[in-house]
């Protein structure tokens, strides 16, 4: 999955960011990649989530599909 979440605001739920990163996980999703407009604290929550399965891409990223 690649996309940005939109969850920048501080007083985005912590529910809300844990659920972002479960329902991908749950599913089976092998990666989940997304950009700035995540919110570095949100970058953070979704890390703890999804561990090795997240990247926050960046200028030049590149990546095999």
């Amino acid at each position: 999955m690649v996309g940005g979440f939109h969850l920048i605001d501080r007083a985005t739920p912590p529910e809300l960011v844990r659920s972002t990163g479960e329902g991908p996980a749950a599913a089976g999703c092998g990666r989940v990649i997304t950009g700035h407009c995540t919110g570095n604290d949100a970058k953070t929550a979704l890390k703890k989530v999804l561990g090795h399965r997240f990247t926050a891409l960046y200028t030049g990223y590149s990546t095999e599909i």
